[in-house]
């Protein structure tokens, strides 16, 4: 069939309304807020995620974001990873005390059935493929943002 890119559209560039979080990853940065659209869907549309990011320290090495959104059973649905900002932004770039608002578009599969699906994002060395983990001892190495509803 060939290969093919698809693009997204991210919308206007205001940041929308901003749930806050205060989640610290280790060595990393801290997620200060986040949100998504919509949070009731049908398939084969697109979720919009909204991420703000601050790091307290300069950062050493250039992480790569992991959205994913997961089957019931914890699989990955479907995900977009990259470096914050469309790779525009690597972590080293970033000023201790900057805010960094970082957006995705994921596409939800036309054949996906109703239910529910939890958006998770996380933070991954790419060469090594080390996740970092939240700051709290025995912490995991993502967070849970919410749930997407999806209906027929």
């Amino acid at each position: 069939l060939g290969n093919y890119v698809t693009l997204y559209a991210l919308g206007a560039p205001e940041t929308p309304p901003l749930a806050p979080s205060g989640a610290q990853f280790t060595n990393g940065p801290r997620l200060v807020g986040f949100a998504f659209e919509p949070a009731v869907a049908r398939p084969g549309d697109v979720v919009y995620l909204t991420l703000q990011w601050e790091a307290g320290v300069p950062l050493s090495l250039d992480y790569t974001v992991f959205t994913p959104l997961l089957w019931p059973d914890g699989t990955v649905l479907t995900q977009s990873d990259s470096q914050p900002v469309s790779g525009t932004r690597p972590t080293t770039s970033w000023q201790p005390g900057e805010l960094i608002v970082d957006r995705y578009a994921l596409l939800i599969p036309a054949d996906t059935p109703p239910g529910d699906y939890a958006l998770e994002i996380g933070l991954y060395d790419l060469p090594t493929n080390t996740r970092l983990t939240l700051a709290e001892p025995g912490a995991p190495d993502h967070l849970i943002l919410g749930t997407i509803r999806l209906e027929p």
